[in-house]
């Protein structure tokens, strides 16, 4: 929901009223970071019911299956059914939703890439990874679990310092760039939500 709510800043940007843009990409990705909670005391209940760390692996890499398609589908389809969303969280007209910007060697910003890629590892799969420690090491899963909080918390601070703020300052002063960046945030996602399954599908071959 957070990868969907960010083309919301487009949507903004072009309606000029980049800060409810900003709003409205908040308020999805805070709905999905809710049902990230719902899912933090199921897992801590499978590794105290004594569930294997290939168990949970196999759930890593479903959930990141799932993912993949999910933002594949929306960045392929859905993007130009956006503006009816924006419209509905904001309860106002729906306005119209640019064409993309093609993706170039000169647009293409490798350490916002990088970066993107990094918030997404880090945010996206340590409540996993800390599942599978605690399952391997059940002695020691509460302070294990525990972990999961600085995990998240790197991936949040490289958003908050330098994302956030490349995608602010081009809605407020260049659409073109935010429509790339915003692509650029979406790929890193894709590529990595595959990378991820497959390393959490092949650990559940490898764990006990």
């Amino acid at each position: 929901m957070e990868s969907v709510g960010v083309w919301a800043r487009i949507v903004g940007a072009i309606d000029n009223q980049p800060t409810v843009g900003y709003s409205t990409h908040v308020r999805i990705a805070t709905l999905g970071r809710f049902f990230i909670l719902l899912s933090a005391p199921t897992l801590g209940y499978l590794v105290d019911q004594g569930a294997k760390g290939s168990d949970i692996s196999l759930v890593g890499g479903i959930s990141f299956l799932i993912i993949f398609f999910m933002i594949l589908l929306f960045y392929k389809v859905g993007y130009s059914y956006f503006g009816k969303v924006y419209a509905f969280f904001n309860k106002g007209p729906e306005p119209q939703v640019p064409d993309k910007v093609l993706l170039t060697g000169k647009t293409l910003d490798r350490k916002f890439l990088l970066m993107s890629i990094l918030s997404f590892v880090f945010t996206a799969s340590g409540l996993i990874v800390v599942n599978i420690l605690a399952s391997i090491n059940p002695d020691m899963r509460a302070m294990i679990v525990q972990l999961s909080a600085l995990i998240t918390a790197l991936g949040t601070l490289i958003h908050i310092f330098y994302i956030d703020p490349k995608l602010s300052h081009s809605a407020d002063n260049d659409t073109n760039q935010l429509i790339v960046y915003v692509q650029l945030f979406l790929i890193a996602r894709l590529s990595m939500s595959v990378v991820i399954f497959l390393i959490f599908l092949f650990l559940s071959t490898i764990i006990e």
